[in-house]
């Protein structure tokens, strides 16, 4: 400012100042555009890498930079593996925020890989399926990829903010890019195995997955013995060998998805027509073979059918053992809720498929049989489970919300209040 004293005119200061603001604004300006070019150009390379990810998966010509492909772009003796994750139950707003999370989180799995001293291709085959090609010249052994997957899934699940079910399947070794396809086919193989192991694991192919050799069980002999218990009503024995079909189909390491919802398929119609046969309704569809086997086929787990089929056999006997009478389907439906009160997404939608039962008419003869509607009974049910809990006093107001299936902690407050006449807080102080 001294430099202002040899100045013949006289200074404006606001005039100065205003300068001062423009070319501030410009610097910002251009800093603003820099770190633009700079995400564009992240963006672009993965979107590149996710092409190049895509590309790798399919047949191939000799020339693979003419393809599409670049060979030459991987470290010469490099080897390769091909890792699938595949999402199960994925809402509408899961994919959003996989869509506009999804260079971030590319990168982040790039990252993650990189600190292995593993290379990756990577991108999303479709919104269940997302690809990852690991490669390099320290590549020995398909295992390596297991702790990299294993923090790329944590990566998804922040991502997702919710629950996230997984399964995780690696394929086999390969030492050319052109192979990358065929460790593809073989981590699809592992995807598929895990239908009897379970949700969130991570599965490196084996060859026995695909061996016709060793024992196969007589399964159509298995379940006649399974429709004999039935009809002699022997509820014990009919338990230990549903057991049985479980363990012997994880034990079968080359049986077939179909196979094994062919299998429950059977068993589930042998209850049914058990039960028409002793004039026992268990459900409203229990003839229709077709509405029967799309509820085998959405299952993605060997444990989610086994369990599925375990209720409808405990069902099937406590009807012959008298314990369930002519409020049948109101029984039914009050278990269903009592045991998944927690679940958020408990619906009348949700029960009807469960017991074989329309809507409507799961409504209307709820309504018929216990004098209030279904959604009543839930609100009721997870209320005297909310008082249950805010008598704890390490339990907070959200958390008592969360835990009966509430994810809204204003409408559980208005909903405790409309029921109980008191806010959640109220009854809190007042019981302990």
């Amino acid at each position: 400012m001294k430099a202002l004293d040899y100045l013949d005119k006289p200074v404006d200061l606001e005039e100065i100042k205003e300068g001062i603001r423009r070319a501030v604004n410009v610097c910002m300006d251009e800093k603003k555009h820099k770190k633009a070019e700079q995400k564009l150009l992240g963006e672009n390379e993965l979107h590149h890498q996710e092409q190049q990810a895509l590309f790798w998966l399919t047949s191939h010509r000799e020339d693979a930079n003419k393809a599409g492909g670049d060979s030459a772009s991987f470290p010469q003796g490099a080897s390769f593996v091909t890792a699938i994750i595949k999402f199960h139950h994925v809402r509408d707003n899961d994919n959003q925020s996989i869509l506009l999370g999804k260079h971030e989180l590319l990168g982040k799995i790039g990252c993650r890989f990189s600190a292995f001293d593993l290379d990756t291709l990577r991108g999303f085959k479709d919104s269940q399926h997302l690809i990852i090609h690991a490669y390099s010249k320290n590549l020995a052994a398909p295992e390596q990829l297991l702790n990299p997957l294993a923090l790329a899934r944590s990566d998804l699940q922040e991502l997702m903010g919710s629950p996230l079910q997984t399964f995780i399947g690696v394929g086999h070794l390969v030492h050319r890019p052109e192979g990358l396809l065929e460790s593809y086919h073989s981590a699809a193989v592992a995807v598929q195995r895990q239908f009897f192991i379970g949700y969130n694991q991570i599965v490196v192919f084996q060859e026995s997955f695909l061996s016709s050799a060793g024992y196969h069980p007589d399964w159509e002999l298995l379940t006649q013995q399974f429709e004999d218990h039935l009809e002699e009503e022997q509820t014990d024995k009919a338990v230990a060998l549903l057991e049985r079909f479980s363990i012997l189909l994880k034990e079968t390491e080359d049986t077939l998805i179909n196979d094994a919802k062919n299998v429950f398929f059977g068993l589930l119609l042998a209850i049914f027509k058990a039960a028409d046969r002793k004039k026992l309704s268990l459900s409203q569809s229990s003839g229709d073979r077709e509405y029967l086997w799309n509820v085998v086929f959405r299952f993605n787990t060997l444990q989610e059918m086994a369990q599925y089929t375990k209720e409808k056999l405990d069902q099937f006997f406590e009807h012959l053992q008298g314990r369930v009478t002519g409020g049948s389907i109101a029984f039914a439906i009050m278990r269903y809720i009592q045991v998944n009160y927690k679940n958020p997404n408990l619906s009348i939608k949700s029960i009807a498929d469960h017991i074989f039962l329309t809507p409507n008419y799961l409504s209307l003869q709820f309504k018929k049989e216990t004098g209030q509607t279904i959604n009543e009974y839930i609100i009721e049910f997870r209320i005297s489970k909310a008082k249950e809990l805010l008598s704890d006093r390490q339990h907070k107001l959200y958390e008592v919300a969360a835990q009966v299936g509430i994810m809204d902690a204003n409408y559980f407050a208005k909903t405790f209040k409309k029921v109980t006449g008191m806010t959640p807080s109220e009854f809190k102080e007042k019981h302990l």
